[in-house]
């Protein structure tokens, strides 16, 4: 990991701050197109996140190695539901770009980090444009390839009787998203460029409440 960290690092130093402020713009505001056109870069944000919270959840080196760089190839650990998977993972976004939406909220955010989270493949399909409640108690809770996905479903389980419609709002998206950028930005190295990550506010994710609604 700290190798992986110092090759990165070594790309995006002072003398090259626009590629810096490129990669907080990938980390904290999502793409102009949209996930699908940017795919590669999505994935790569997602590893990096997991990665952190493997290491922080003190995984041993095998797991990360299996998890994270068998992207597309066999592995031999278990899905979601306690079964060999032998396939890909996926970005999945918590709340679906339809409920961002029907939210009104600003979609430049549904491909951010704070709205992004690796799945197998089948779970990624299987959740779809669910509720962030439903894919947490169906996806996300009982998740043993990745930390991620459970800690999150943790998070909306702490919230439930609060938020049991909604699951996943604008001041949880916010909160992640500046948490993870934050462990991201250490874990490259990227502070020591002396440029920050951009934080956003619940408000920057929230509707313009051009229609009364105030969430």
């Amino acid at each position: 990991g700290k190798a992986v960290a110092k090759g990165i690092n070594g790309k995006l130093n002072a003398e090259e701050s626009k590629s810096v402020h490129l990669f907080n713009g990938y980390l904290c505001k999502g793409w102009d197109e949209g996930l699908y056109s940017n795919y590669k870069r999505a994935a790569l944000i997602c590893e990096m996140s997991e990665l952190v919270a493997m290491l922080e959840e003190e995984k041993s080196d095998d797991h990360i190695r299996e998890a994270l760089f068998s992207w597309g190839n066999k592995t031999t650990l278990e899905d979601a539901k306690g079964k060999k998977y032998n396939g890909k993972y996926n970005c999945d976004h918590i709340l679906a770009r339809d409920l961002f939406k029907e939210r009104s909220y600003k979609t430049e955010f549904c491909n951010g980090i704070g709205n992004l989270v690796l799945l197998s493949d089948s779970d990624n399909k299987s959740a779809q444009n669910k509720k962030p409640k439903k894919k947490a108690e169906d996806y996300y809770k009982e998740q043993n390839i990745f930390v991620e996905p459970r800690k999150i479903a943790e998070i909306i389980a702490e919230k439930a009787e609060i938020i049991a419609e909604k699951g996943w709002d604008a001041a949880q998206i916010a909160a992640r998203q500046n948490e993870r950028t934050a462990k991201i930005w250490e874990f490259l190295r990227l502070d020591e460029t002396g440029v920050k990550p951009d934080r956003i506010e619940a408000r920057d994710v929230a509707p313009e409440n051009v229609d009364g609604r105030t969430e």
